[in-house]
């Protein structure tokens, strides 16, 4: 569903379906869940709203290396890597500090 919302450009509903989610113990949202949100942002050329929803990530307890990897990612398969270097290069430092 996440992934249909993102295809015809529904961000605010894919945010709405995110909360309903997580207020749902069967259906918590996932890395896999933000992995789409990044793809579709990246896919839109929305990358900052990307990098945002990255930082949202933390809401959910699923802010970490593998979310970190899947934006990168993300941007990448979109021909945004000049992006994804930048974050690397500026955000990845402050990242793994963090991480220890």
């Amino acid at each position: 569903m996440i992934d249909i919302l993102g295809k015809i450009f529904e961000f605010d509903l894919i945010w709405d379906l995110i909360k309903r989610m997580k207020e749902n113990p069967v259906a918590c949202p996932n890395h896999v869940t933000f992995r789409i949100v990044f793809k579709r942002y990246a896919s839109a050329h929305l990358v900052e709203e990307a990098t945002n929803a990255y930082y949202r990530t933390e809401e959910f307890g699923l802010r970490d290396e593998t979310s970190y990897s899947n934006l990168i990612d993300a941007f990448c398969e979109h021909k945004h890597v000049i992006e994804a270097e930048d974050l690397f290069l500026k955000k990845g430092k402050a990242l793994v500090i963090s991480m220890m």
